[in-house]
């Protein structure tokens, strides 16, 4: 290609978006040329945009230096090595939104945590979240060798209180095989919702602190002869465990004040039981 060659101009040109993320597409520009392309974005959909990233090889580019529940409006052209350039693209206006990070085994952990483009790791999504987000799990078994380190109040859930299909309850699971073998989850958050869920092989606790708040809703909790032989959870007041299934269910639950307890199932262990008891009350 010359000089004198001006570059075809990418096409397709499109965005997507998470709550904090945006991903850029478009068609490759053909050529017998290394073909590079430059990102440009406004922040003011007004505005006049600015180089945000130069040289990608790709035919995607992902944002993650925007800001919640905004509109960007984003430019490319394509450039060649003797650095001929494209004209720019026509525009395009891309807002995050919403509150929910997806999260899938075929996902990927540097994409937008969309519905369409998930996350392939818990941890990953949680790294990303803010109080009062949600994590929604696709089908699958998803596993952890550390506990999860939670710090905001989330909600992690699955497809299943969205569409009372039981296949979501039951084949979207949290193993905790090989993982750690005090808590399943950790961190400093205050309150935690898990729903429609199954959790199975957590050689400890879910989690042991006593101040925080724990949501259980329509979850399967599956029990074996070396799971949750401590306690269940210490639940701090104002949680609720409700229409829960516990099979084979070896541990106390020890909670405080008012805890909601409220159309669950429980099917105790006939053998490593690790209290006299089911519940426990706790003042500290």
């Amino acid at each position: 290609i010359s000089s004198a060659t001006t570059l075809a101009t990418p096409t397709s040109f499109s965005g997507s978006a998470s709550p904090a993320r945006i991903k850029l597409t478009w068609n490759g520009v053909s050529s017998l040329d290394t073909i590079r392309y430059n990102i440009y974005r406004a922040n003011d959909i007004n505005g006049s945009v600015t180089v945000l990233n130069v040289g990608s090889l790709n035919n995607y580019f992902v944002d993650t230096t925007v800001l919640r529940g905004k509109t960007y409006k984003y430019k490319i052209k394509a450039v060649d090595r003797n650095n001929s350039a494209s004209n720019f693209s026509d525009s395009i206006l891309v807002s995050t939104l919403g509150k929910t990070w997806f999260v899938s085994n075929t996902g990927d952990d540097s994409d937008i945590g969309s519905e369409v483009a998930p996350m392939k790791t818990i941890q990953n999504a949680i790294n990303n979240t803010i109080a009062g987000d949600t994590i929604l799990l696709k089908k699958g078994t998803y596993t952890s060798t550390v506990a999860y380190s939670i710090d905001p109040s989330i909600n992690i859930t699955s497809y299943f209180p969205r569409t009372k299909d039981s296949t979501f309850l039951k084949e979207t699971i949290i193993d905790g095989t090989g993982g750690n073998a005090n808590n399943l989850i950790a961190g400093n958050f205050t309150s935690i919702s898990l729903t429609g869920l199954t959790f199975q092989n957590i050689p400890g606790s879910l989690h042991s602190s006593s101040s925080k708040i724990f949501v259980l809703k329509e979850n399967i909790f599956k029990g074996t002869s070396n799971y949750m032989m401590n306690s269940f959870i210490n639940a701090g007041a104002n949680s609720e465990l409700r229409n829960n299934i516990f099979s084979n269910f070896t541990s106390p639950i020890y909670i405080q004040g008012t805890t909601t307890i409220d159309g669950n199932t429980f099917w105790l262990a006939t053998t490593n039981f690790s209290s006299n008891t089911l519940f426990n009350t706790s003042s500290s």
